[in-house]
């Protein structure tokens, strides 16, 4: 019998904690084609990808066959000359022109897929 005891690759779990928005994939979309005109609005499972590059954010798209993203920083984001109000200003400078009526918040979440 072999342990192992080290990162498993192909683990179908998932989970994160990050301050910012859950948004539906279809204003994910939106917001992706607008930073990037030259996104393929038919890979909408990448939307939150390029959100993310775009805005020097994070993002993870919700459990398998879901329709919604979420968008935001991970607290080892934070710097060490920042304050909790300044970490949470940054994210909602960064994504208030895309999404104007979002809520922010703590967003922690995690399921298997398997």
């Amino acid at each position: 019998m072999k342990i192992r005891n080290g990162f498993v690759s192909n683990s179908s779990t998932s989970s994160f904690c990050l301050f910012g928005i859950c948004v539906d994939r279809n204003d994910a979309v939106k917001a992706a084609k607008l930073l990037d005109p030259e996104f393929d609005v038919e890979d909408s499972y990448d939307a939150g990808e390029v959100i993310a590059e775009k805005l020097h954010l994070t993002y993870s798209n919700g459990p398998p066959e879901s329709d919604y993203v979420y968008i935001g920083r991970t607290a080892f984001d934070l710097k060490d000359d920042e304050t909790g109000a300044q970490f949470k200003q940054s994210v909602r400078s960064a994504l208030s022109s895309y999404f104007p009526d979002e809520d922010y918040s703590w967003y922690s979440e995690g399921w298997y897929d398997g």
